[in-house]
């Protein structure tokens, strides 16, 4: 059974399978606008894929082993709803069109990101050796550019 605390202990087995769910919407915008249900909007399209669909892929398996690399805490109820609540929010302002709130909210959910692994290796509990893998020297890189690309994005689209 899957529990609250089970969730924070091991918030993919949330943030995957809506991971799943977003990359379904992400696709089937296009089965929309094929049915003429809908305008087509690469924006959305990609926004979806990118901040959305990938988003919960990479903080389910961060917030997931990161605590365990480090010997540290697992998420909290409030870092795992404030992630859900920023997916949420960039969910409603795609729908409505609101290019520059859903930018914000990725941005949000970056810098929560980064906050939490930052959180996680200040309460390491263990010695150096429970130091994460080498590769995770990659996350921090991947938060700037996801910073700078976004901060582009805005740039270039002024009118978002």
């Amino acid at each position: 059974m899957v529990t609250w605390p089970l969730i924070c202990r091991e918030p993919y087995r949330l943030l995957f399978p809506l991971g799943a769910l977003f990359g379904c919407l992400g696709v089937g915008h296009w089965l929309l606008y094929a049915l003429q249900w809908s305008s087509a909007s690469n924006l959305f399209h990609a926004s979806i894929q990118m901040t959305a669909y990938m988003y919960c892929f990479i903080a389910g398996f961060l917030m997931t082993a990161l605590p365990r690399f480090a010997a540290a805490p697992p998420a909290s109820s409030r870092e795992v709803l404030s992630v859900l609540g920023l997916l949420a929010a960039q969910l409603a302002c795609l729908t409505a069109g609101w290019w520059a709130g859903a930018q914000l909210c990725v941005t949000g959910l970056l810098l929560a990101l980064v906050l939490f692994a930052a959180r996680r290796f200040l309460r390491r509990r263990g010695p150096a050796s429970s130091a994460p893998p080498v590769e995770f020297l990659w996350v921090p890189w991947g938060a700037v550019m996801g910073l700078l690309g976004g901060g582009l994005l805005m740039a270039g689209h002024p009118g978002l």
